[in-house]
């Protein structure tokens, strides 16, 4: 299997373990479905948007920036969530 695959793989089974272990089977498809479509939308402006980036000022330099000032609200996210409780799966 192509090493690319496997880190997609990966990312959407992380993203849909803690989708259950957060908020339960009965609401499962619903938080999924949203978050994997939102992550999928993130991804695609992030290949137009870097490849723009790169082409106006040579560099990914502020590709990358623009990067971790978008991930930096997502980690507070998940750092502030509350712990799942066991047995909710």
């Amino acid at each position: 299997m192509h090493p690319h695959r496997l880190r997609a793989r990966g990312k959407t089974d992380v993203l849909a373990y803690f989708v259950a272990r957060h908020f339960g089977i009965r609401s499962f498809g619903t938080i999924y479905g949203l978050l994997f479509g939102i992550s999928m939308l993130g991804a695609a402006a992030g290949v137009i948007g870097f490849g723009q980036l790169f082409d106006r000022y040579g560099s990914y330099d502020m590709a990358f920036a623009i990067a971790v000032l978008l991930l930096v609200p997502a980690v507070i996210s998940y750092l502030v969530l509350p712990n799942h409780k066991k047995g909710v799966i």
